[in-house]
């Protein structure tokens, strides 16, 4: 966990704009920012990971509030893309079906991955027929891919 002084430190702030932007960015952290000895703010990772978006759009010349309002309209899309699942989503059936749906698309994830290994592993016998020197399959696989 960070504190405000090493968040600042960080992403180049002063630790008064590091605790602005936290304090505006605090309905979003829900859970991800907890108070530490003398009431210090300390973030953990996952809020580090929201706190780093919301200064990408502020590079990006979106204000912070804005900015705020954005992360937390994505939050609950990261959540269901990454399978996380809410308190409220409280019914057997919606956890169910999330599960379901998550486990679809690992499978055709996999079956893409493995269409693509299979394709860059066609290629590499051809690569060391060659004769003479023969290269490693991890360096025979890295030229079917890279070309290189």
């Amino acid at each position: 966990m960070l504190g405000v002084q090493a968040i600042s430190e960080r992403f180049g702030l002063t630790p008064k704009q590091a605790r602005d932007r936290l304090t505006t960015l605090a309905p979003v952290l829900d859970g991800c920012l907890v108070t530490g000895k003398q009431n210090a703010k300390l973030l953990t990772d996952e809020g580090l990971a929201l706190f780093d978006r919301l200064t990408q759009l502020e590079r990006e010349g979106i204000t912070t509030a804005t900015a705020v309002k954005i992360i937390t309209e994505e939050r609950p899309q990261a959540d269901k893309a990454t399978g996380k699942l809410s308190e409220s989503d409280g019914s057997a059936e919606r956890i169910i079906q999330l599960l379901e749906d998550r486990i679809t698309g690992l499978k055709r994830d996999k079956l893409y991955l493995q269409a693509k290994l299979d394709e860059a592993l066609a290629k590499v016998p051809a690569l060391t027929a060659g004769g003479g020197h023969q290269p490693s399959r991890w360096q025979a696989l890295r030229l079917a891919i890279l070309g290189r």
